[in-house]
């Protein structure tokens, strides 16, 4: 009732409009002496008003009473009182009746041409589906009115390589038949299209059954499609949302449906409902990855060292560099979270020698102080493929005056894993120039020995998680393999995450060389380690 009630209103008001401008029109033409003179078309701003309200038929009735209003009631001359003649009035009533159908039936060829391109502007020439003009509206209009939906975000992951290596004549055969299933389903009414390869889904239907449909659906398609004379895969995934009023306009809903549709891998198949916690996941990488290159600039990185002691006299040797980002008031990242993103976005090398440069400085400042120390820097695979980047860090250590033995290179057992014959000639000629080579996270992989045994390397690293395990029978027996077999390589290693006496213990008794974790210390900046290493010397 709200809608017609509104609009009957609304069209009272314009009538009310037109009779107060007519009013105004006479009065006006009278006191300027009559219609001899050029005031009286004045008349003419309702007929154009009629004519914008109500079309061809309204510009007509307003037209006319126009005529009539400055027709025979109105004089010729106020002041001699001479009236118009018939034949006068006659003309200026035609004439304004006809001018205000014209102007009413070219509005509303104009207003049908708009509504015809307005109409085409909510198609998609891709699919021949409403578009996201079409559905924005469609969603705000459902939030108004306190309704609950699920959106769903339907994707096509592997459509362009079908267009490559099956045939790319029958890709609009294959969106076609996904959106007559769909239409099946959901009605075509309630398909949008994004895109030639995703299609979104609104829908009132409960989430059970949506999920419960698209999911057999989209297995369907990956079993087996058939095409002509072709059989192939399609893969589908789809992202649902189900609104309850928490957002407060349509473009919100159908981002929360497009980031359930990316949380997973991206040809992934199957029905994913949004995660909050990966949302915010994922937008704090975005925060990261654009905060980056500014906190390379504004110094806000800072290194600490974790000292690596020595389990016959509990000594420090050596270090191993973290690296530490100060954000002031913002959320604290830690490193393995920035590394990542700094790997995906191409900032990882320019953080890397921001570190060597540090580092180095470092040690050169502790050797100033009678602190001779070795450090041991992470890589990754990009920069130790790199022959620029690696030219780059010998320059940079023989520049400060220091041996290539103080700086030993981390590496992880996933860069082991990768069996790549440049990477494995770059870390033998490392070792060449004097490097120390250790393998990081020694343990994690199913294939350690067979990685490592590719590889020169000087240490390895047992990985936390057998540290904390050490109590268990069997996986001491496991531990004591492992430095048994770097001890018959003629290498050493360094347990990672000590952090109770027993575990010193037992790496003792295990003959391990060194550790390292909260037991002896934190990871501690410059001035700390300084102070941890001279109270360590005097012990």
């Amino acid at each position: 009732m709200d809608v017609p009630g509104g609009y009957m209103n609304t069209w009272l008001k314009r009538i009310m409009f037109i009779a107060g401008l007519e009013i105004v029109s006479f009065y006006v033409i009278y006191i300027f002496g009559g219609t001899h003179t050029a005031v009286p078309y004045v008349i003419f701003i309702p007929i154009l008003l009629g004519a914008y309200f109500w079309g061809a038929k309204g510009g007509l009735a307003v037209g006319a009473l126009s005529g009539l209003v400055i027709g025979p009631f109105m004089p010729l001359y106020v002041e001699a009182g001479e009236m118009q003649s018939m034949m006068n009035w006659s003309i200026r009533l035609l004439s304004y009746s006809l001018i205000g159908l014209a102007i009413g039936y070219t509005i509303e060829k104009i207003e049908k041409l708009n509504e015809a391109q307005r109409e085409r502007d909510n198609i998609s020439v891709f699919t021949g589906l409403y578009n996201i003009n079409k559905m924005l509206p469609d969603l705000n209009e459902k939030i108004v009115r306190g309704e609950t939906f699920s959106l769903i975000a339907f994707k096509i992951t592997n459509l362009d390589g079908i267009g490559k290596y099956v045939n790319y004549h029958i890709i609009d055969q294959v969106i076609e038949r996904i959106i007559q299933d769909l239409s099946r389903r959901f009605g075509r009414d309630y398909l949008y299209s994004m895109s030639d390869d995703e299609i979104v889904i609104l829908t009132d239907v409960d989430d059970e059954t949506v999920y419960h449909d698209l999911s057999e659906m989209i297995e369907g398609y990956s079993s087996s499609t058939q095409i002509g004379r072709y059989v192939f895969r399609i893969a589908i995934k789809a992202g649902m949302v189900h609104y309850e009023g928490e957002a407060d306009n349509g473009l919100d809903v159908f981002n929360k449906a497009r980031v359930a549709l990316d949380q997973q891998s991206e040809f992934g198949t199957g029905v994913f409902y949004y995660d909050e916690a990966i949302n915010r996941k994922n937008q704090l990488n975005y925060e990261i990855a654009g905060s980056l290159l500014n906190a390379i600039e504004q110094d806000e990185f800072y290194l600490v060292f974790q000292p690596k002691i020595d389990l016959t006299d509990y000594s420090v040797k050596s270090a191993e560099v973290l690296l530490r980002w100060d954000r002031g008031h913002k959320t604290p990242i830690g490193p393995g979270e920035f590394i990542t993103v700094a790997e995906e976005v191409g900032h990882i090398k320019r953080i890397s020698k921001w570190v060597i440069e540090k580092a180095l400085d470092q040690i050169v400042a502790w050797r100033e102080k009678g602190i001779d120390i070795k450090v041991a820097i992470n890589l990754t695979t990009h920069e130790l493929m790199d022959e620029a980047f690696i030219e780059w860090k010998r320059a940079a250590i023989k520049e400060r005056g220091l041996e290539f033995s103080q700086i030993a290179i981390e590496i992880t057992e996933r860069v082991t894993s990768q069996n790549n014959q440049k990477l494995l000639k770059s870390l033998s000629k490392l070792r060449t120039y004097g490097h120390q080579v250790e393998i990081d996270d020694y343990g994690k992989g199913y294939n350690s020995l067979m990685n490592v045994g590719e590889i020169d390397f000087d240490t390895i690293k047992i990985d936390k998680y057998f540290i904390d395990r050490l109590e268990r029978p069997e996986m001491q027996a496991l531990v004591r393999s492992m430095i048994s077999y770097a001890h018959e390589l003629g290498r050493n290693v360094v347990a990672e995450g000590v952090e109770t006496a027993k575990q010193v213990d037992v790496l003792q008794s295990l003959n391990c060389d060194r550790a390292q974790g909260y037991y002896f210390s934190h990871p501690l900046t410059p001035d700390q380690f300084e102070q941890y290493y001279n109270e360590q010397l005097i012990s």
